[in-house]
């Protein structure tokens, strides 16, 4: 059994739900610690966590966590049902977002292949942050299919033991973004 840890982190990413056979719904969460290292949360059932713990992105959290066994990327860690705390508001974006620049800017690398080759040499980190050299296009396309499927369906209608589902239904993203 993996040991239980104790991490204080910024949460800085957060994906949208989608359904999970383990689950109701997760996401996967990624947040930078108090040490300067990138940490990545899955599954969490952030629609599932009590009002109190649903984070947003630019919190402070404590989190319990316990490393992932099913991933083996040095960052990923699980979750514990009723681990997290929320330690602050928001970081502020006054002065051209300083407070959460000085958090994310010293994990910057130069480039993707920078961050690639990093990770090839030490099998991490397996997440980052780079400044593009450009942004020569976004396409937005239809999703399909529009609508979960059934079996998606029966995987956000599972009913829990101890936790309340959520009172609205996960809507799907009928959009890609690439």
């Amino acid at each position: 059994m993996a040991l239980q840890e104790t991490k204080r982190a910024l949460v800085v990413v957060r994906t949208y739900p989608v359904p999970d056979a383990l689950g109701i719904e997760s996401s996967c969460t990624a947040a930078i610690t108090d040490r300067g290292e990138w940490l990545r949360l899955f599954p969490v059932p952030w629609r599932l966590l009590g009002k109190n713990q649903q984070f947003r992105k630019y919190q402070w959290v404590q989190v319990n966590v316990t490393k992932a066994t099913d991933d083996t990327r040095l960052e990923s860690y699980r979750l514990q049902s009723n681990g997290v705390q929320i330690l602050s508001e928001p970081l502020s974006t006054a002065n051209a977002w300083k407070a959460r620049k000085e958090v994310v800017l010293p994990l910057m690398t130069h480039c993707l292949c920078c961050l690639t080759k990093q990770r090839d040499a030490h099998q991490y980190p397996t997440l980052g942050i780079f400044r593009p050299a450009s942004i020569e296009r976004l396409r937005i396309s239809p999703a399909y299919p529009t609508q979960w499927t059934d079996a998606e369906l029966a995987m956000l209608r599972q009913q829990h033991l101890f936790v309340e589902a959520p009172k609205e239904e996960l809507e799907k993203i009928f959009v890609l973004f690439h």
